[in-house]
C-alpha cells in the first residue's frame, strides 16, 4: 500500500509539472473549495448556499461562517488551485 501511494504521489507531481493536476478526489475537493472561497469573496450567486453549508458543517459555532466570509473578502483565506 505504501508503494502504491508513493507511485500515486509521483504521478501527481509529474502532472503538476505539466501544468494540470490529475483529477484525484483530493484535487477535485480542493478545486470545489476554491470555487466556494471565490463565491464568498465576491458575494456571487450561491454565496448563501455556501454559508448554509458552513453552518451545517460547524453546528454550535455560529461565528465560523461569518469569519470565513470575512477572511475570504480580506484575502487571508485564498484559493490554492484556482487563481481568480
Amino acid at each position: 500500500m505504501r508503494e502504491a501511494k508513493r507511485r500515486s504521489r509521483e504521478r501527481q507531481r509529474e502532472a503538476g509539472k505539466a501544468g494540470s493536476p490529475l483529477a484525484t478526489d483530493d484535487a477535485i475537493r480542493a478545486a470545489l473549495a476554491d470555487a466556494a472561497l471565490m463565491i464568498l469573496a465576491t458575494d456571487a450567486p450561491g454565496a448563501e448556499q455556501v454559508m448554509s453549508a458552513l453552518c451545517r458543517a460547524f453546528p454550535g459555532r455560529g461565528g465560523v461562517p461569518a469569519s470565513v466570509r470575512a477572511r475570504c473578502r480580506s484575502g487571508t483565506l485564498r484559493p490554492t488551485l484556482l487563481r481568480p
